[in-house]
C-alpha cells in the first residue's frame, strides 16, 4: 500500500529588485507591470495583460535562435544592426525562425504563462559584448 504524497507550494527562487519598470515605454507585451530581475538571469519580467497575448520584438533585427532553450521553455534571440542581442523567454508559441529579418513590432510569438504567479508574463534580457544591459536604456525601433 502506498502512502499519499503531500503537495507542497512551490516556492519562487528568483529574486526580483525593488525596482520596477516604466510600463509606458515599449514592451514586447502590453505591460501591466514590469519587475526588474537578478540572479541567473538578468533583465526584466514583464507582466501582460492576457494570456496569449502576441509578444513583438522591440527592436529589429535578425534571429540567432528560436526554440526550446535550457530551461527557458520557448525563446527568440534576436541580434540588431548594433549588436545588441535581445532575448526574449516565457512564450507559449513561437512565430519566427533562425535566420529570419524581423522588423520593428513584428510578432515574435505568443505570451506564457508564469509558472509561479499563474500571470502571462514574458522575460526579456538584452546583452551587449557579452555584457548585460538594463532593457529600459537599449535602443527600440
Amino acid at each position: 500500500v502506498e502512502t499519499p504524497t503531500t503537495l507542497v507550494e512551490a516556492t519562487d527562487p528568483r529574486t526580483y529588485e525593488k525596482k520596477t519598470g516604466d510600463v509606458s515605454l515599449i514592451w514586447p507585451v502590453k505591460a501591466e507591470s514590469v519587475a526588474y530581475v537578478t540572479g541567473k538571469i538578468s533583465g526584466v519580467a514583464i507582466t501582460g495583460t492576457e494570456a496569449n497575448e502576441t509578444v513583438t520584438a522591440i527592436r529589429e533585427g535578425v534571429v540567432m535562435y528560436s526554440g526550446n532553450y535550457r530551461g527557458y521553455g520557448d525563446v527568440v534571440f534576436i541580434k540588431s544592426t548594433d549588436n545588441y542581442i535581445y532575448m526574449y523567454s516565457g512564450l507559449s508559441s513561437l512565430s519566427v525562425e533562425k535566420g529570419e529579418n524581423v522588423n520593428y513590432k513584428k510578432e515574435i510569438g505568443k505570451s506564457g504563462t508564469d509558472s509561479y504567479s499563474g500571470k502571462p508574463v514574458v522575460n526579456l534580457m538584452v546583452y551587449k559584448n557579452d555584457d548585460p544591459c538594463d532593457p529600459a536604456e537599449v535602443p527600440r525601433g
